[in-house]
């Protein structure tokens, strides 16, 4: 059972630095804040010492990628397409872009803002693509 967990573990892990640096390159280039939506934690109570720090929050933000890599490696046996599987567990966190923008005490992206919501889901189906390799 440590196995399996371990495998998800990094699989999480090497599809979240991907996720992290399409999402940072594409801010840079666009100005569109999805990088800084992704890593945003000002909605959490008790965070503010760390708001803004970004090495921070990118762990927490790989922490989170870890535990989808996990429940892709447990659940993979019970699907006959990896591919579906993935998706699953992804499109919550495409649509999470719409209350993380909402709830956001800080101006990042507006839930309204289509094209951020296109480069957000764009970044996230790449990890889809990812991680199962």
């Amino acid at each position: 059972m440590v196995k399996p967990i371990l495998k998800g573990m990094l699989a999480g892990l090497g599809s979240g630095i991907l996720l992290a640096i399409i999402m940072k390159y594409v801010e840079l280039y666009t100005e569109k804040k999805i990088y800084s939506l992704l890593l945003n934690i000002d909605f959490i109570p008790l965070t503010e010492r760390i708001q803004g720090n970004e090495p921070i929050e990118l762990v927490l933000h790989l922490l989170v990628s870890s535990g989808f890599g996990v429940f892709f490696v447990l659940l993979k046996p019970k699907f006959a397409n990896k591919r579906v599987l993935t998706f699953l567990l992804i499109l919550p966190a495409i649509l999470l872009y719409f209350p993380l923008s909402y709830i956001s005490r800080s101006e990042i992206t507006s839930a309204a803002d289509l094209f951020s919501f296109l480069l957000w889901s764009a970044a996230h189906v790449v990890y889809a693509l990812i991680l199962p390799l």
